[in-house]
């Protein structure tokens, strides 16, 4: 038997869907009726009023509704904007705040805990928490918001959406981490009990101080969303960082 090249494929236009449609039949028969309107504006001019109003209101029904979503979409990114450029300033306030987490020199803060519990052996804390990367990435990020100017809302958006996921980094990975390994290890339970309630005294109040950044700023979070009208599950802002619990429960 022969064998048949196959037919072509021929690729068909899909029609314009029926709004176009309706749309282009509106336009059409509006400019149907200036003409009739030129027409017949000197013998009947009554009813040449009539259709040159008709002309009108089958164009506003035509371009109303893209004209209200473009005027609404305005309207909506100016307010954005404005809410933008004022919660920036509260913004930087708490990214600052954070600073004071993972501030080296400080020895309140849980990695100076953890490191004076092993005794100031790098190894032995590496155990417990991992390197130290957030002094790395804070600074670069810190840095290039306080020099960000003319905020607009994307820009806060995206600082905004940095920052958490920098707050959401360290509290897994440099708080609820450690003190679960340190809750569950050896090493805290070897340690002499006068000096093991001094520790625990210690995570404590970086505990409770951490606990209260984490609701404050979920809670400043939660405001902005709602100022800047986000829908909850399209463009609102994660603002959830699991809590740690206390070294004793």
């Amino acid at each position: 038997m022969a064998n048949f090249a196959p037919l072509p494929e021929f690729q068909t236009q899909d029609s314009p869907p029926p709004r176009r449609w309706e749309s282009v039949a509106l336009v059409i028969t509006a400019l149907a009726t200036v003409f009739s309107v030129v027409a017949q504006a000197k013998e009947k001019p009554i009813y040449a009023g009539i259709l040159a109003v008709t002309a009108l209101l089958i164009s506003a029904s035509v371009y109303y509704r893209p004209v209200v979503a473009l005027t609404r979409k305005a309207i909506l990114r100016a307010h954005r904007n404005r809410v933008a450029r004022k919660s920036w300033t509260e913004f930087l306030r708490f990214e600052k705040r954070f600073g004071n987490f993972i501030n080296k020199n400080d020895t309140g803060n849980l990695r100076g805990i953890l490191s004076a519990i092993c005794n100031q052996n790098p190894d032995e804390l590496t155990k417990l928490c991992p390197p130290d990367y957030v002094n790395v990435f804070y600074p670069l990020l810190s840095k290039r918001h306080e020099e960000t100017t003319h905020v607009q809302e994307p820009d806060f958006r995206r600082a905004v959406s940095e920052f958490c996921a920098m707050v959401a980094s360290y509290n897994t990975d440099y708080v609820l981490g450690p003190l679960r390994r340190l809750r569950d290890g050896q090493l805290f339970a070897q340690i002499p009990s006068q000096n093991k309630k001094h520790w625990e005294e210690g995570i404590e109040d970086f505990r409770e101080r951490w606990v209260r950044f984490l609701d404050d700023f979920k809670e400043f979070v939660d405001k902005t969303n709602n100022e800047l009208r986000y829908e909850p599950y399209h463009e609102a802002i994660n603002s959830y960082f699991e809590r740690p619990k206390k070294l004793s429960s």
